[in-house]
Order: C-alpha cells, then structure tokens, then sequence
C-alpha cells in the first residue's frame, strides 16, 4: 500500500509541477510581463529591480496558477490510470478508494493552507510593493486616487467607493458625505454610473452621476438636496427608518474637494489588503457608518478561494476515473470547464460588490458548496462501482 501511495504521488506531483510552470508561464507573458516590460521601455528602474519586480508579481500569479494545475494534474493522472486499467488491478487488490485517494487528499489539503497564506497576506503585500515601484518615479495626480475596489477617505468630509473605472467614468459608485462640524453621515449616493472633471485651479473635482439613489437625513434636508430633487422630478420618500429619506434621480453634478492631498495619501485597493489590513479597515468604516458590504466581500472572498485546491482535486479526482481516457485534451477541457464555472461565481460576486441586498460575500461560497457536494456525489457513485 505503501508503495502504491509513493507512486500516485509521485505521478501527481509530477504532472502538478509541470502544469504549474505552464500555467505561471502564460500568466506572466499575458499580464505581469506586460508591465514589467514597460518599466523597462521608460528606464524607470535598473535591471537588478527589474528581476525583483517579476519576483514580486509571482505570489499573485501563483494564487490562480497553483489550484489550476492541481486540478490538470488529478484529472490527467486518474484519466490515465483509469484508461490504463490501474485502479481496476487496486480493485482486484482489495484497496478502497477511499484509500486509494487519501494521499491525494492530503496533498490537496496541504495546497489549501499554502493557497491560503497566498491569498490573505504573501500575494497582496507583493502586488502592493510592485505597485509602489512601479508608479514610485511618476509625479502626483489627483486622479490617481480614484482607484477602483477601495474606500477612498482621503477627500475632506467625503468618502468614495469606485466599482469599475474606464478613465474618467465609472460604474457601481458609492459616495457618502459626512457633516463638516460633528463628522455625521448625512448623504449616501449609490450610482450605476458616473463622469468626473477636475478643476485643478480650484482643487474641485465635480462628480456627474446618473441613474442615482440618494438616501438623506430627513431632519437636516438642505437646500442644495430640494434642488436636485426638483430638477430631477422626484419627490423624496420615507425609507424605513423614518430618520432618512430617499429619492431617485436620472443626472446631477457632486461637487468635491481635494485640496491638500499629495501622493502619500495614495493607499492600495481593497483586493490588494492583506486579511489583517481588510479587518482594520473594516472597523474604520463601521465606525464612521458607511455600508462594508466591499469589504466583507473581500474577506470571504479570500478565505473562500483558499478552498480552491481542496475542492477541485474532490471533484476533479471521480471525473478523471469515469474519463476513461488517456488523451490529454480530454482532461485539459474539464479542467478549463471547472476553472470557468468556479470562477464565474466569483466574477459574479465582484460585479455586486456594491449591492448589500444581493449578499455578494455569500455567492463567493457558492462553488465551494457545489463542488465539494458534486465531488462527494461522484466519490460514492465511482465507489459504489469499485
């Protein structure tokens, strides 16, 4: 038994190994090259940081690459032994599958925690600090603080949450509006979509927002909210906290201020927060009584891809035995099938990251869910045929 072990891992962890240099290969040219290469081109930095910027993009890189070529490697190798005759010959040996596999499962489990690591602190401080070099020679600009993912504080008496950003528009805006004297919430504005201008000369950058919903204190309505309400149509409603109230407008202009901000207010996105960095922004936020629907998002999302290896060799592992097929084709497609459902989820949640109803935390959950119960079904189906 001991021996069989050996050689399924071995057979693998091989297969693993070298569908991991392939798949990291190929993400390297298709994005992080990209970038390097530009640094290059403008002579930004020297050779010897050049070798540390794609040392830095690597933990990103492998977050995607290493659950990816798990699952090619058990949907190959069990293809193979399947079509190979080789589990049967286990079979008429008397060995289980459960047995048979439990290696394998370990091995998964082992990816999870190293995926895990990878995902809530090694990769987003590593993206951070490629960030940092890469942009470290370029002079400041106001607009470089309207990234996307992340609650920007750094405007006075404003905070902004950018979803999407095609240069100067952008989609699923949030922008809350706080008191100047006591630092009250008064305004909540959520936006499908949005334009700005800058007017550098007065530090005023002006925020066009369509298709809006605007939540206000009802006791302190000011003149400015009446106006917009006006020129929209609408009449403003009671929400269910009869403190606040909302309306709905199709276009109208956000005047807000930048002045005094320099480059070290520059911070990085939600998605590139260590877990740590994530949780502490997270009581800041409540603190200030801004919705953290973003980053809870964040939170689950990284904890939920940490299962990704687990959950992909559970139900990668039933497929490549009921494959029954040596080609190699055949199990690279139901890997890129898998990989396109899992994610698909995930690109699913991000997209509703800034809708509290639609509780996009929890749809992160959801191929985890599925896999681990198919991969559960075709385990006992594939060992009632043993």
């Amino acid at each position: 038994m001991k021996h069989l072990h050996t050689y399924l891992i071995r057979e693998v962890f091989t297969v693993f190994i070298a569908a991991l240099g392939v798949l990291s290969a190929v993400m390297m040219l298709g994005n992080a090259v990209k970038q390097v290469l530009s640094l290059m081109v403008s002579r930004q930095i020297p050779l010897p940081e050049l070798l540390k910027a794609v040392s830095l993009l690597m933990p990103f890189v492998l977050v995607f690459a290493l659950p990816i070529a798990l699952l090619t490697a058990v949907l190959l190798v069990f293809g193979r032994l399947s079509a190979d005759q080789e589990i049967l010959a286990a079979k008429a040996g008397g060995i289980s599958l459960l047995s048979l596999i439990s290696p394998v499962l370990l091995l998964a489990i082992a990816g999870s925690v190293f995926t895990a690591g990878l995902n809530m602190d090694w990769a987003p401080r590593s993206r951070v600090a490629f960030k940092a070099m890469a942009s470290g020679s370029r002079d400041f600009r106001p607009e470089n603080l309207l990234v996307t993912g992340q609650f920007i504080s750094d405007f006075p008496n404003c905070t902004i949450y950018i979803g999407k950003r095609d240069g100067t528009a952008f989609r699923n805006v949030l922008l809350y509006v706080f008191n100047e004297k006591d630092g009250r919430l008064m305004q909540r504005i959520n936006a499908r979509r949005a334009t700005v201008k800058w007017k550098l000369e007065e530090r005023i950058a002006i925020f066009s927002l369509q298709e809006a919903q605007v939540y206000f204190r009802m006791a302190e309505q000011n003149e400015e909210l009446e106006k917009v309400g006006v020129e929209s149509g609408v009449t403003a409603t009671r929400t269910d906290d009869p403190a606040w109230g909302t309306y709905s407008f199709g276009e109208a202009d956000q005047p807000i201020g930048f002045a005094g901000l320099s480059r070290e207010t520059e911070r990085p996105k939600l998605s590139e927060m260590t877990f740590s960095q994530l949780r502490q922004e997270l009581k800041t936020i409540r603190s200030r009584g801004i919705d953290p629907t973003p980053i809870i998002f964040q939170l689950h999302r990284q904890v939920s891809f940490s299962f990704a290896c687990f959950v992909f060799v559970l139900v990668g592992i039933p497929l490549g035995i009921q494959a029954h097929r040596r080609e190699t084709s055949v199990g690279i497609v139901v890997a890129l099938v898998l990989v396109m459902v899992y994610f698909g989820f995930m690109f699913l949640g991000q997209a509703m990251e800034t809708q509290p109803g639609a509780y996009p935390y929890l749809i992160v959950w959801i191929p985890n869910l599925l896999f681990t119960a198919g991969g559960f079904w075709l385990l006992a189906r594939a060992d009632r045929g043993w």
